[in-house]
């Protein structure tokens, strides 16, 4: 979908990934569903990497022995000096 094409329900979602990023918690793909419903995490952090916004993450061992991502915002640099 391009980014044109967005609904305001996508950007919406974006929105309350990048409000609880920017108090300065992280969050991975199992607390985004439980917390806000967004079954796609990865996707909304992709779109807003795409807005510039410096969102970093850690590959940590889950229980089951996969890996699952931790992702946070670079609270020193949020925006990567596009503020500048």
């Amino acid at each position: 979908m391009s980014r044109a094409l967005r609904t305001s329900k996508h950007r919406s979602k974006e929105r309350i990934i990048l409000d609880h990023l920017q108090t300065g918690k992280s969050i991975t793909a199992y607390e985004a569903v439980e917390l806000y419903g967004e079954l796609n995490l990865r996707n909304k952090i992709s779109n807003l990497r795409k807005d510039g916004w410096q969102i970093h993450s850690d590959s940590l061992p889950s229980e089951n022995g996969g890996q699952f991502k931790r992702y946070y915002l670079n609270m020193e640099d949020p925006r990567g000096g596009a503020d500048e």
